[in-house]
């Protein structure tokens, strides 16, 4: 069986079965709301949508790249196969002008 980059990134930054579990069941606090825990849904192959300054953007890990997409859906505001760059270059508002992870704690889930 092939290992997805999730599984890989997973394995990688020995994320524990219990915290998966936890992430996985909507187990959520204060804590969570981090880029670690925006990978973690990522690479369990999870789709969502985060607010940001009130408007909606919608999160994807399909087909194997890892994806914020703007308000309207029609725009990639940042794309990459890689979960350690999506925690360090993702991009985010209008015009994907807010790095994620200077905004994390904006976010709503």
């Amino acid at each position: 069986m092939v290992e997805t980059n999730g599984e890989r990134w997973l394995r990688e930054h020995n994320v524990p079965d219990d915290l998966l579990d936890k992430y996985l069941r909507g187990e959520r606090d204060d804590g969570m709301k981090t880029v670690f825990f925006i990978q973690v849904l990522l690479s369990c192959g999870m789709e969502f949508d985060i607010v940001f300054r009130e408007k909606k953007y919608f999160v994807s890990p399909v087909f194997g790249e890892f994806t914020i997409l703007s308000p309207d859906c029609e725009r990639v505001l940042y794309e990459t196969d890689d979960l350690d760059d999506f925690g360090e270059n993702a991009r985010i508002g209008e015009n994907g002008e807010f790095y994620l992870k200077d905004v994390v704690d904006e976010l709503e889930f």
